[in-house]
């Protein structure tokens, strides 16, 4: 079972991603709403995939990557994103992340997100 975790302050930007995750088979997904409920859900079990959106109340997505890498450096991330390649890569050099997302990332993203996740499991 892959469990993927989305982290968003409302779920409407990713519901399609979420939809479509959840569609394939061996995936399971869940949501926190905050960085608190975050590291919560990560003390209490380790997602593969923990999906952070750009907007949090309670803590800026690069920063939430760090404090998921320090709770458990297992866990792969991903961020949803507007910024373009070069300013996401300057913003989160040396955080481990597995890949930025678009904003109100989709079907396509969500197959794409899985494979890469596949092939770093091996």
């Amino acid at each position: 079972m892959v469990d993927i975790l989305l982290v968003t302050a409302s779920r409407d930007g990713l519901e399609e991603l979420a939809a479509a995750l959840a569609s394939q088979e061996g995936v399971a997904v869940s949501w926190a709403r905050s960085a608190r409920e975050t590291l919560e859900c990560i003390g209490k079990a380790s997602p593969q995939l923990v999906v952070i959106d750009q907007a949090l109340e309670d803590a800026a997505p690069f920063a939430l990557v760090a404090q998921v890498m320090a709770a458990n450096a297992m866990v792969n991330t991903a961020v949803v994103s507007g910024l373009s390649s070069a300013e996401f890569h300057q913003a989160g050099e040396g955080l481990g992340i597995m890949g930025q997302l678009p904003v109100h990332p989709g079907r396509e993203h969500a197959l794409q997100i899985l494979a890469r996740l596949k092939n770093l499991a091996g």
